[in-house]
């Protein structure tokens, strides 16, 4: 005591023992920034995905799946620090959480199955078939560029239609007119020693990348 009155503790007292003072200063200063956010949660990234404060926040963002409980992962950051919640709040509970971030329509149609274009698309399946035929003879830092990307005969013959024989089999029209998409890639390796090995012997492995692929 000092004059008859009580020693008010500071937020970096004992009761905050474990915590880094910088934290807490932090923390203030956002809430200082922000005096209506909802709630300031400490992490720390360096920590990998099993920071208290990295599962805290992954279980607000996830609070839809009904698996996930939002105050187990808050009461695992341990005690609530001066400033982490709004004045009169000391927890997160599943609803709010999903208040927070309520379910919004899909971003993409149902029949996309990505969002990368054809050219990616094509240069993955090449680079999918090196490591399917070469194992362990090619490193993987091995990188694919489509250089051209040839889409004139992507829908030709389709309006054609197929002719049928004497006894009623269907024959398919020229194979020129078929459906065709001429794609040029080039194959990076790391050294030139590698080249020979992805080329192959008379140029057979290559060939067969391509055709696979």
């Amino acid at each position: 005591q000092n004059n008859g009155e009580k020693k008010k503790k500071s937020p970096s007292s004992s009761v905050y023992v474990n915590t880094p003072a910088k934290a807490i200063q932090t923390i203030q200063k956002w809430r200082s920034a922000l005096p209506d956010a909802f709630a300031i949660l400490p992490t720390c990234a360096a920590d990998g995905p099993n920071d208290p404060g990295v599962v805290a926040l992954r279980s607000i963002l996830l609070a839809n799946d009904p698996n996930v409980d939002v105050g187990s992962a808050i009461r695992g950051l341990g005690r609530p620090l001066p400033a982490m919640f709004a004045a009169t709040k000391n927890m997160i509970s599943n609803e709010e959480a999903r208040a927070i971030l309520p379910v919004g329509p899909p971003l993409y149609h149902p029949d996309f199955f990505t969002d990368r274009t054809d050219r990616f698309c094509a240069s993955e399946l090449i680079r999918e078939t090196l490591f399917e035929n070469l194992g362990k003879e090619l490193p993987y830092c091995c990188e694919v560029r489509v250089e051209t990307f040839d889409e004139s005969e992507r829908y030709a013959g389709e309006d054609d239609e197929d002719d049928e024989d004497l006894y009623g089999v269907v024959k398919s029209n020229d194979k020129k007119n078929r459906p065709l998409v001429r794609i040029g890639a080039m194959i990076l390796v790391e050294r030139d020693s590698q080249k020979g090995i992805v080329v192959g012997k008379g140029g057979q492995k290559i060939k067969d990348v391509g055709v696979e692929a």
